[in-house]
């Protein structure tokens, strides 16, 4: 459950600029400009920040968060911004090579909290706030800069199938969660829809997923289906069961469906390598 939220932070997206006009003589904007330096950063940082390239011959990537605030990442710096700011790989575009070039990062911050005695809700705000020590390091490090537009972009469609849903009433007073049961399964106990369609944007890779099913409510399901790796490379692992898209239609009354709908992108407009340290 740890390295499940670890490495699915879902962060709020933030994209906030700042036009200041001055239209005094330019002794009131020099005094202006002195007093806004003034104003401290209001900014979540890290404490301590230490960024070097990965000598990791691995194409493993992580995150780990640990009691005391110490934060451990290895990962590319396409990566690092698509965690930061919350969005998925084919949502981000522009920039050179080498954001495929993977670094360590190990910093500090003046969390003191311990995990293990957390609540989810707890968590999830922990998570919050390093994603937001994760954009500023960007943005102070690696001088990192974009803008965002929106397009109509081909998405996964979710629609209840021919035959109706075949979900479960949730259990009276059960607390919602949604978790993985290790590769191809997935439980859901008093889940919406909308929390449902999260975890698939996880799972399918090439397009978005939205809701499109009209089902309000909760629900209780589970899914198991063979991952697209384990089909492609026919080697190991439990390769009897179907395809994701067979699996929501036959055991859940869903499916996937091409269409088109609007995606958000983030743009690089800028983005250095940092120096190490």
């Amino acid at each position: 459950m740890l390295i499940t939220r670890l490495t699915r932070m879902q962060i709020k997206k933030i994209n906030v600029s700042f036009l200041v006009v001055c239209l005094v003589p330019m002794a009131g904007c020099l005094r202006a400009a002195a007093q806004q330096a003034a104003v401290p950063d209001s900014r979540l940082t890290f404490e301590v920040a230490t960024i070097r390239i990965s000598k990791s011959l691995t194409e493993h990537e992580s995150i780990n968060i640990s009691p005391g605030g110490r934060f451990q990442a290895s990962m590319t710096v396409r990566s690092l911004i698509e965690r930061a700011y919350g969005i998925r790989d084919f949502q981000l575009a522009g920039g050179p090579k080498w954001l495929e070039e993977k670094y360590e990062i190990i910093a500090t911050s003046d969390e003191p909290a311990d995990m293990s005695k957390m609540s989810p809700e707890e968590e999830d705000q922990l998570f919050e706030r390093d994603g937001q020590r994760m954009r500023a390091l960007l943005q102070d490090r690696f001088q990192f800069r974009f803008h965002r537009l929106t397009k109509q972009e081909s998405v996964y469609a979710l629609v209840v199938a021919k035959g109706g849903p075949k979900l479960n009433a949730p259990k009276p007073s059960e607390r919602h969660r949604l978790y993985t049961q290790g590769s191809g399964r997935l439980a859901c106990y008093s889940a919406s829809m909308a929390e449902f369609v999260d975890e698939l944007n996880e799972i399918v890779e090439d397009r978005e997923v939205v809701d499109r099913t009209g089902l309000n409510g909760r629900f209780d399901f589970s899914l198991k289906w063979t991952p697209d790796e384990l089909l492609e490379a026919n080697t190991g692992g439990d390769q009897s069961g179907p395809s994701l898209f067979t699996a929501l239609q036959e055991q859940l009354g869903l499916k996937l469906q091409s269409a088109r709908g609007p995606i958000d992108l983030m743009v690089i407009d800028q983005i250095k390598r940092p120096s190490e340290n």
